[in-house]
């Protein structure tokens, strides 16, 4: 994002919704999902579950998952609305997972807020601990599209697997994949 100069404020996530391809859909669902299990997990004293949820999210579906979708688009060397979307969706998610984070990693929390958020945005306020709580935002909240991704993972990762045990490296193309399931959506 630093090096393309993106500029958060001068990119609403609105302005973009006609843009975004379905993992975008599917991240923004994801984080919002994300905000109302944990927020929930918290009210009802679970805070390991909300932690976990948590970390589990920025590992698995930003860090592994997302990150590699969007790659190729994030490469482009203008800056294309559909880069652009990209990293619009990205802020707004790392900025409410950010939030949720702060009661668990306080400085950690605090050092990336200062960082990046408010050099992007010095209006914002002076800690992220004068921040209310994230809430859920739900019109991009999807859960059909959310169990779809989590099916398009699952055979990914199967079949990742099954080209590790084979010895075919991942960016070998295969001719092609059967996919044998007991569940009819797969």
């Amino acid at each position: 994002m630093n090096l393309d100069k993106y500029d958060p404020k001068q990119h609403d996530l609105r302005d973009y919704l006609e843009d975004l391809r379905i993992e975008d859909r599917w991240l923004l669902s994801r984080i919002n999902s994300v905000v109302e299990r944990a927020t929930r997990a918290i009210e009802e004293y679970r805070v390991h579950e909300a932690a976990r949820l948590l970390r589990e999210f920025i590992v698995e579906d930003v860090s592994h998952w997302y990150i590699r979708l969007v790659r190729p688009r994030i490469w482009v060397e203008e800056n294309t609305r559909d880069k652009l979307a990209a990293y619009t969706v990205l802020y707004y998610t790392l900025f409410k997972w950010l939030v949720m984070i702060a009661p668990f990693t306080p400085f950690f929390a605090e050092m990336i807020y200062q960082e990046v958020f408010r050099k992007a945005d010095p209006e914002l306020p002076e800690s992220i601990h004068l921040l209310e709580w994230v809430s859920v935002d739900h019109e991009y909240i999807d859960e059909r599209l959310e169990e779809e991704m989590r099916l398009i993972k699952e055979v990914y990762e199967t079949s990742a697997a099954a080209r590790m045990k084979a010895g075919i490296k991942l960016r070998q193309p295969i001719r092609s994949i059967t996919v044998y399931s007991d569940d009819e959506r797969v």
